[in-house]
């Protein structure tokens, strides 16, 4: 690779990277001020089927801007589902997006005709 493809891919990353911070910013400013049950159905739809811009963004920063959700509340649930802190929204299992959606929206499981299996 020569110095103009470097600085190009280099271009590109930073370009890419901007798009992704303007996106989650513009996430964390609409779920400000909003209501509680709209902000977990916006964060419930965002774990379920993750958009590029999100993929990488970490579950916890993303679970900590539910209203009245900190950092340790955050810990506690995730520790409770067996998710690991660090997980990234796409390197969640389908089963881990699940509780996930069902922890945020509980009436979400039995509405859509999904039914967890007794542990």
């Amino acid at each position: 690779m020569n110095e103009a493809q470097a600085l190009e891919q280099r271009r590109n990353a930073l370009t890419s990277a901007n798009r992704i911070r303007t996106k989650r910013a513009a996430a964390k400013k609409a779920w400000s001020g909003t209501a509680r049950s709209v902000v977990r159905e916006s964060i419930a739809s965002l774990v379920a089927e993750p958009p590029d811009w999100a993929a990488t963004w970490k579950l916890k920063l993303v679970l900590t801007q539910v209203p009245s959700w900190g950092p340790s509340t955050v810990a506690e649930y995730l520790e409770a589902l067996d998710i690991p802190t660090d997980a990234k929204l796409e390197q969640l299992s389908p089963k881990e997006r699940l509780a996930i959606v069902e922890l945020l929206i509980p009436s979400v499981v039995a509405v859509r005709g999904f039914e967890r299996s007794p542990n």
